[in-house]
């Protein structure tokens, strides 16, 4: 993953890949069946979540979250964790989503 400074700080650029991946949570083809593995690929870019104020993808993370929960139609461990950390991504965008 590459790293760059901005405004921020260091933030991973994933650019246009969130859009591979958000096709791929939303393929039947591969959610539910490989929901733990794509899980598992993802937690490296959750972890971002802690401080989102350091990042520019805190929208696609939650996103591509929903996606999952609705699709799997359960909230595993890891999402919970992530929406607990929706306060915060709530205050950076100034109390607005999207």
């Amino acid at each position: 993953m590459e790293h760059s400074k901005g405004n921020n700080g260091s933030a991973p650029i994933i650019g246009k890949n969130w859009n591979v991946i958000r096709i791929i949570c939303e393929r039947s083809e591969f959610v539910p069946l490989y929901s733990q593995q794509i899980e598992d690929c993802l937690k490296q870019l959750y972890m971002f979540m802690v401080d989102p104020t350091k990042i520019s993808f805190e929208d696609e993370v939650i996103m591509n979250v929903r996606q999952l929960i609705r699709r799997n139609k359960k909230v595993s461990l890891v999402q919970w964790d992530i929406l607990q950390q929706l306060p915060k991504t709530l205050a950076k965008n100034k109390d607005s989503f999207g």
